[in-house]
């Protein structure tokens, strides 16, 4: 939850999420959203729990990325809500990417291969644009919900085993979080005009390595609360977005 470890490149100003960790809706329900969400069906504004979930993860360079031989592999992504109603992390989903996408909408598809171990591997665009993928949608009960929790894999390899060795050069960062949907039949388009879905939150955007490693999201509210979005009616009228850093602590995800 804090802050990324390196500067990404021409990452938009003004957003928190460009800069570090963060919770953003917590909770599933339309009344924890953001300001800046403003759908013309205002229905999904309201009180009511959603009861969908996305796990997803980013690629994102930094600004000290020269390297061009090189390739991200992208597995695990695993996703965990935490029941009120027993106090037990639940596994909601665990698998390799099913979709990704080149960052802004209309650079074109990501560039993905399989690799011999059957991971899936991800290559920057000669744009350098960022890439975006995750899971499919999977049903959870909304009000119900606590807390969520997402890991995902990554591993940084070459692009051509017999080319230049160049990662070294690379400074690629890799960041996972989870979105919420009213129902797994939701779709972006209901959203509209917005073209993207509220997040319950991301983590930090952590460097790749040569080796397998893990980067998480928590719902938590460390020191230094890190929620975007203390202006959401849900929060105004006292709902409580993230679980106390301490809770987590002492019931952690099975993982």
């Amino acid at each position: 939850m804090g802050p990324h470890e390196a500067a990404l490149l021409n990452a938009p100003v003004g957003y928190l999420w460009a800069v570090r960790g963060l919770v953003d809706m917590g909770v599933p329900r339309g009344d924890a959203t953001g300001t800046w969400f403003q759908p013309t069906n205002q229905a999904l504004k309201s009180s009511a729990y959603w009861n969908a979930t996305v796990a997803w993860f980013q690629i994102w360079p930094g600004t000290l990325h020269t390297a061009t031989n090189v390739r991200v592999k992208v597995s695990a992504i695993t996703m965990y809500v935490l029941s009120k109603s027993t106090g037990q992390w639940v596994k909601i989903c665990t698998g390799s990417p099913t979709w990704s996408k080149n960052q802004p909408p209309g650079t074109g598809p990501a560039n993905v291969r399989t690799e011999p171990d059957g991971t899936l591997s991800f290559k920057l665009d000669a744009g350098s644009n960022p890439i975006h993928g995750g899971l499919a949608q999977y049903a959870i009960t909304g009000s119900d919900v606590a807390a969520a929790f997402a890991q995902v894999t990554s591993e940084l390899i070459l692009d051509n085993p017999n080319g230049i060795d160049d990662l070294a050069n690379a400074q690629l960062l890799v960041q996972v979080g989870v979105d919420y949907y009213p129902s797994t039949t939701s779709k972006i388009s209901d959203f509209a005009p917005m073209n993207y879905a509220p997040a319950s939150g991301s983590g930090r955007f952590g460097i790749t390595r040569s080796t397998p490693r893990k980067h998480y999201f928590a719902s938590i509210d460390p020191p230094g609360n890190t929620n975007s979005n203390p202006q959401s009616v849900f929060q105004q009228n006292g709902g409580v977005v993230a679980i106390p850093r301490a809770q987590f602590e002492a019931n952690m995800p099975p993982t």
